[in-house]
């Protein structure tokens, strides 16, 4: 089958790409929004429009079908999305609320159309996410052609190996460390030991990604203050259990684990857990 996509990036790769007896074909710049969001953004000062519409005679249907990723289609081709947040995907316009957004109600009606075959959540919580974006009516045909579909992951083990007693291993990683959910590691497992729940010396728990980087885009205006930071970086310090690294290279021998795998919370292999949010970056 031959399979058009829009980008060739990490979210394509890990959630679209997985298939070596499908053909994909890029349709990156037969998109006519890869020409006009710089024109939006840049000169007009509006918002990125997360939309593909095919540039006229660009060839984008010699695809049987589009696999996109967090767009909704405006074309006759037969498509599918996943989505890690919400369907239409809408930067916040302000004074508006997010259900009153005019791009919003734009794009709705394409998600509704036959030649959209079903769209993809790649998570039960963006599920969750997104059936709250609409009225219930819309709420409702929206949810028939929606489905679950975690990323897939590669087994490194057939079954799980019981731990071995001794030092448990944790490893978060995330390039951006407070956005990524790393202050959300450090005071839960602050506060087991606070609580007697856990003893410190059974942990070893390496946390990398950029403590600097402390702007959350998710909370808009709402940002963590001073006293926050500060506190969940001063637990780092008492705490013995806790290492820091403000970042690791793939290669770095004593790395708790390969980061590219840092990517899920379950036990793959021994005594060591992984702790991450979807990607490492």
């Amino acid at each position: 089958m031959k399979i058009g996509i829009t980008n060739n990036q990490y979210p394509e790769q890990r959630n679209i790409l997985v298939n070596p007896d499908n053909e994909y074909i890029n349709l990156k710049k037969s998109n006519l929004f890869y020409f006009i969001n710089p024109l939006r953004t840049r000169l007009l000062k509006k918002n990125k429009t997360f939309v593909f519409q095919p540039v006229p005679f660009s060839g984008a249907s010699r695809a049987d079908i589009l696999h996109l990723f967090n767009e909704v289609a405006i074309t006759p081709q037969k498509w599918v999305a996943s989505f890690e947040t919400e369907l239409p995907r809408v930067l916040p316009v302000a004074g508006v609320a997010k259900q009153d957004n005019p791009e919003l109600k734009r794009l709705i009606p394409y998600l509704l159309k036959d030649n959209c075959l079903g769209l993809i959540a790649i998570s039960d919580a963006t599920l969750n996410i997104q059936m709250k974006l609409f009225r219930p009516d819309i709420a409702q045909q929206i949810r028939r052609k929606t489905l679950v579909l975690h990323p897939p992951q590669k087994l490194f083990i057939q079954q799980k190996t019981p731990r071995q007693p001794g030092i448990l291993k944790l490893t978060f990683a995330g390039n951006e460390f407070y956005r990524k959910g790393g202050a959300e590691v450090v005071l839960a497992i602050s506060e087991l030991i606070e609580e007697r729940k856990l003893e410190e010396s059974q942990l070893d728990v390496q946390l990398i990604g950029d403590l600097a980087k402390r702007r959350n885009v998710a909370h808009r205006q709402f940002q963590d203050d001073e006293t926050f930071y500060s506190g969940i970086e001063n637990r780092i310090k008492c705490y013995r259990c806790f290492t820091h690294h403000s970042q690791m290279d793939n290669g770095a021998p004593d790395a708790a684990v390969p980061p590219e795998r840092c990517r899920t919370a379950t036990n793959l292999a021994g005594d060591v857990r992984f702790l991450g949010t979807g990607d490492a970056g």
